[in-house]
């Protein structure tokens, strides 16, 4: 996804504090639409500073100005938008670390979603969203719903969420630890994460019984689609009888490119909107399908969960929108939003916060509750049940891949091939 750095006027960079005194930019002659909302927030904006005055006069902590606007700004992004953050220079500084360890596949393969914290809360600040496959992370047994609470020792109420995706260690030198709470027990788990970075297939296909194909996707990265292609028509030559049906595995699947996911919902579609894009800067940004279906129209049930999220969730809106497909498993994330790096005046540091969402082909809002499946199956009640299909199992080889639970003891994977059984027996000629 891009990351677009513009400038902006935020509510606090609107005003000026010199002394005490609060200065706008206001002209009585010409006012702008600018200058008027300005207008309108300054009663509000002094009641902020004499709130400020009082607090650093009279609270305990002996509070200190530049404390305080900091805490306001956080507090005020908070409220917009929960992944909204606040990036400092040397937060910017370590952003730049942060890409030189993406374009170095240092990345330790997790996705977190920001939660909100009280002031001054030492507890976990973010959740994991989902684990890519083949990962350093997937192999030390994160997952879906863990909530990070330290890292290193830091707590994760001090970092941003630039500092929870990548391993800027050298390569082969040290691990570094990840404390998690997992479940209502609360009770913290010690992972240690090596500092290899690992990555698996794009796309794995796996040929199943009467003429059904597993694709199972590990991440949407540039290979996404030309990977999805090329495993396509080879595998269904390995196939015990002609195409049938397709599933399509996107549990646990979500950072990744978007292109990639239209790219691939467009290979099943001849037609029809894959998915719109839609900010405050433009027009609605429509992505239309061309034509041409891969598969001839062969029926796809695609299998979701919590961890579904971004990408993952455009491709299986779009697919279900267009009535191509069924969606059988668990509500998916919600998290198909745009988020960007707006630059503060002066070289301040920036802001980090929603400026765009998908909206699916039917208008759904990919950025809210989530994709409610058209089947639903409940995830499995217990912690080593769940583990079963949710985490990606240690390979013993040492190759960097990642074992799936058997298909025979995933109950949402038999789902989804008794559904398709059934259709291609009501269809067989």
């Amino acid at each position: 996804m891009k990351r677009h750095f513009v400038s902006c006027i935020g509510l606090m960079a609107a005003c000026l504090v010199v002394g005490g005194s609060l200065l706008l930019p206001l002209s009585a002659q010409t006012q702008s639409p600018d200058d008027a909302a300005e207008a309108a927030l300054t009663p509000r904006l002094k009641q902020m500073l004499n709130v400020m005055r009082i607090a650093r006069s009279r609270h305990l902590l002996k509070p200190e100005n530049p404390e305080m606007i900091d805490g306001a700004i956080r507090g005020l992004l908070a409220r917009l938008d929960p992944d909204a953050e606040l990036y400092m220079p040397a937060d910017m500084a370590r952003m730049g670390a942060t890409a030189r360890a993406r374009s170095n596949s240092n990345s330790i393969g997790i996705d977190v979603r920001k939660l909100a914290m009280p002031p001054r809360s030492t507890g976990p600040a973010y959740r994991i969203v989902g684990t890519a496959d083949g990962s350093p992370a997937a192999r030390a047994g994160l997952r879906e719903g863990d909530l990070v609470a330290r890292i290193d020792g830091i707590p994760t109420a001090e970092l941003l969420s630039a500092d929870l995706g990548f391993d800027k260690r050298p390569r082969n030198r040290g691990a570094f630890e990840f404390s998690i709470v997992r479940g209502p027990s609360n009770v913290p788990i010690e992972i240690v994460l090596g500092p290899e970075a690992r990555r698996s297939d794009a796309v794995v296909a796996t040929p199943l019984p009467m003429g059904l194909l597993l694709l199972r996707v590990g991440q949407f990265d540039a290979e996404m689609t030309a990977g999805l292609k090329r495993w396509l028509e080879p595998t269904q030559a390995t196939l015990d009888a002609p195409l049938r049906g397709l599933i399509l595995d996107l549990r646990d699947i979500s950072a990744g490119l978007i292109d990639q996911s239209i790219g691939t919902a467009d290979l099943f579609l001849d037609t029809g909107i894959i998915v719109t894009l839609e900010t405050r800067s433009a027009a609605a940004i429509p992505y239309p399908a061309k034509p041409g279906d891969i598969i001839a129209g062969k029926p796809i049930v695609v299998l979701i969960n919590a961890g579904t999220a971004g990408a993952a969730e455009i491709l299986a809106a779009a697919l279900q929108d267009n009535k191509r497909a069924t969606l059988i498993g668990s509500k998916s994330a919600g998290l198909g939003s745009v988020s960007s790096f707006v630059s503060l005046p002066g070289n301040r540091g920036a802001i980090r916060m929603k400026t765009g969402r998908y909206l699916s082909p039917s208008g759904r809002p990919l950025d809210k509750a989530g994709i409610k499946p058209d089947i639903e199956i409940k995830p499995a009640a217990t912690d080593a049940a769940a583990a079963c299909r949710e985490v990606d199992k240690p390979a013993d080889d040492g190759d960097g891949q990642c074992e799936r639970c058997a298909v025979a003891d995933d109950t949402v994977m038999q789902a989804a091939i008794a559904y398709l059984s059934a259709i291609s027996t009501a269809t067989k000629p």
